[in-house]
């Protein structure tokens, strides 16, 4: 790939920079942040869509966001670029930010299902941005996101853990 793609994609992934094949760190960024806010999202059909998407050496990920499905793609929107505050705890990350408008939280973790988001007790579709990572749509103003892991299997493979326990038991 050309090398203003793989810089394009590292950004986009929140990292500062990369070892390339002498051993030497090439920094792309003194501060690179883990969330920032974006005002606009390009909805591609399928994955050669959003690849080429990916890769388009035109594309700046802290200013536009690639999500998978159908919708419209609105044009880049240049803003000044807002980041967002974050916290890990166990299996809960809270991002705080303040969005000059609606537009989309980008998080630069991986995306896999079982990830839910909420504001205030509202719940929030979490969308898979730039191929890997997390997005949800957002209204302006100050605002505080929880992103909570909670897959569907958790409760069924408790109980089904509990209840081998008891059949051992009573085995035993």
């Amino acid at each position: 790939s050309h090398p203003a793609q793989e810089t394009i994609l590292l950004r986009a992934a929140g990292s500062g920079g990369m070892y390339d094949e002498d051993g030497t760190l090439d920094i792309l960024s003194p501060s690179v942040p883990r969330a920032w806010w974006v005002a606009s999202a390009c909805w591609q059909p399928d994955q050669p869509s959003l690849e080429s998407a990916l890769l388009n050496p035109e594309w700046d990920p802290h200013i536009q966001v690639h999500l998978r499905g159908t919708g419209d793609c609105s044009a880049p929107i240049e803003t000044d670029f807002v980041a967002a505050t974050v916290k890990d705890e166990n299996n809960i990350v809270t991002v705080t930010f303040n969005a000059p408008e609606s537009g989309w939280l980008v998080l630069a973790d991986t995306f896999y299902p079982g990830w839910n988001a909420s504001i205030d007790g509202q719940s929030l579709p979490v969308e898979r941005a730039n191929g890997a990572f997390r997005a949800v749509a957002v209204q302006a103003g100050s605002q505080t996101i929880l992103f909570e892991y909670r897959p569907w299997w958790l409760i069924p493979g408790a109980l089904l853990s509990l209840f081998s326990l008891l059949i051992l038991l009573v085995l035993f």
